[in-house]
């Protein structure tokens, strides 16, 4: 007698087992842009204290901005931010010494930003430990046209806090005005 399985019983089996994984996908997603929620704020308030150390430490203005190449400012919403000693004001694009990082910030999704004035396209960060900017709100988009996830919301001296949105699932500034995904 032969120990073994037939046709049918596999094919049930296999039957099950994608039942089974339709019913658990949806849960596990969710989950993961919960995940997503706690830790990409959390990832991008260490770069800007990255940027912080990286100033006082070099004694020299450093810059962040969003990048689509690692090698070019770019003033539209993206995944990678580049980081760089900023010491002849560059803005558009960093000498190849005076970069520091490259950080690719989010496999989903991508940050738009704005700072005051709304002319400048990155946060240039002093030695003495304030940001060139009056303030800056960075916040995170899943998809095009949908509600913000999150926002970091920087003030003068470079402090950033995380805020959520409100029950309605509307996203606002420190000045109440609403945030878009929207470009």
């Amino acid at each position: 007698m032969l120990n073994g399985f037939s046709i049918l019983e596999m094919m049930m089996a296999l039957v099950i087992v994608s039942v089974m994984s339709l019913m658990i996908w949806p849960p596990m997603l969710s989950f993961l842009t919960r995940l997503d929620d706690e830790t990409l704020p959390t990832q991008l308030i260490h770069v800007i204290e990255s940027a912080k150390r990286q100033a006082y430490l070099h004694h020299r203005p450093v810059a962040l901005c969003r990048t689509a190449d690692g090698e070019y400012c770019i003033d539209a919403p993206s995944r990678h931010l580049l980081l760089f000693v900023n010491d002849k004001n560059t803005v558009g694009k960093p000498h190849r010494e005076s970069k520091i990082a490259t950080i690719d910030f989010a496999a989903s999704g991508y940050l738009q930003w704005r700072s005051f004035p709304k002319y400048r396209q990155h946060l240039l960060f002093f030695p003495q430990a304030h940001v060139q900017t009056d303030n800056a709100t960075l916040w995170y988009c899943l998809h095009a046209n949908q509600s913000p996830r999150w926002a970091v919301v920087l003030n003068q001296d470079a402090r950033p806090r995380i805020i959520y949105p409100d029950r309605a699932g509307a996203l606002r500034d420190s000045k109440g005005h609403l945030l878009s995904c929207s470009s």
